[in-house]
């Protein structure tokens, strides 16, 4: 979660001129870019060891029809592609990103990103008085506090 809070440095928190970033929030932009490459990184082996987990079978034994099926058919898996792909999209904009809108347009890629998981997960299936269902609207704020206010401290820390 750490691309969203980046992303917020690089737009919100950091000033722009005339629409463009600062250099300084060019630069968030493309740790952004390393952030969100590693998700999707993540979010590859997630899939591989979850299908690895659910089958009880090592993930070097998982041949690509079954990972196929379990994209195709179990809402986990179906979930898991599409975390993947946006954030590769975060990862390949973000790099090259110059312009404050262009920078909000992927904050805003970035936390449509951390729903599908949610919207899939355990929180999804309970009935409403469970304390799971409400904690999933908070998930895009805190993503966002933390990793904007992390780095401000690394960044900002004066010994």
């Amino acid at each position: 979660m750490m691309t969203v809070g980046l992303l917020l440095m690089a737009t919100v928190l950091l000033p722009s001129t005339k629409g463009l970033l600062s250099p300084e929030a060019r630069g968030y932009a493309r740790m952004a870019s390393w952030a969100a490459l590693s998700w999707a990184g993540t979010t590859a082996l997630t899939m591989l060891f979850t299908l690895s987990d659910l089958l009880a079978v090592p993930a070097t034994g998982l041949s690509g029809t079954v990972i196929v099926s379990f994209v195709t058919t179990v809402p986990q898996g179906t979930m898991l592609p599409l975390v993947l792909i946006l954030a590769g999209c975060v990862a390949g904009y973000a790099r090259g990103v110059v312009s404050a809108h262009g920078a909000a347009g992927l904050l805003a890629v970035a936390l449509l990103t951390l729903l599908p998981p949610v919207l899939t997960g355990h929180s999804a299936s309970c009935s409403p008085p469970r304390t799971g269902c409400p904690s999933w609207p908070r998930r895009p704020p805190w993503s966002s506090w933390e990793g904007s206010a992390g780095f401000t401290a690394t960044t900002h820390w004066q010994p």
